[in-house]
C-alpha cells in the first residue's frame, strides 16, 4: 500500500506542486516568495498547514 505522502505534516516543493496541481513556474512565480520554507537537514519542507492557509488567501 503506498502511503499519502500529502498527509505529513512536512511536504518538499514536489510534494507541494503535486498536492495544488500546479508546475514549478507556477510554484516560484506565486507560492515560493509567500510560504515560509522550513530547513530539515539539507533539504527546504513546508508545512501542509502553510500550504492550506496560504489557499484561502489567495
Amino acid at each position: 500500500m503506498k502511503k499519502d505522502k500529502t498527509k505529513c505534516a512536512f511536504m518538499t516543493r514536489n510534494e507541494v506542486m503535486e498536492y495544488l496541481g500546479i508546475s514549478q513556474n507556477t510554484f516560484y512565480r506565486h507560492f515560493a516568495i509567500n510560504l515560509q520554507g522550513y530547513t530539515v537537514g539539507n533539504r527546504i519542507k513546508y508545512k501542509r498547514e502553510d500550504v492550506d492557509a496560504l489557499l484561502k488567501r489567495v
